[in-house]
């Protein structure tokens, strides 16, 4: 998706969270869910695996290294 685009959804999304709304979000763009989220679920295999503040998630290294890390 283009960047401007991106940066459109962000934006309504965030007005809509100023204004009170809870929005569950699904979505894999890391920069956007943690800007975004007050809380964080991540699955696997459809299983929630962990669920944390998003400050709590950028502080896990383990948890980001086994659910987050791309293989290569």
């Amino acid at each position: 998706m283009a960047p401007i685009i991106l940066r459109e959804i962000r934006n309504n999304i965030g007005q809509l969270k100023r204004s009170g709304f809870s929005i569950p979000l699904v979505e894999q763009n890391f920069p956007i869910v943690f800007a975004l989220g007050n809380y964080i679920y991540i699955l696997s295999k459809g299983t929630i695996v962990y669920g944390s503040t998003p400050k709590d998630l950028k502080d896990n290294d383990e948890v980001k290294t086994k659910y987050l890390s791309v293989a290569g």
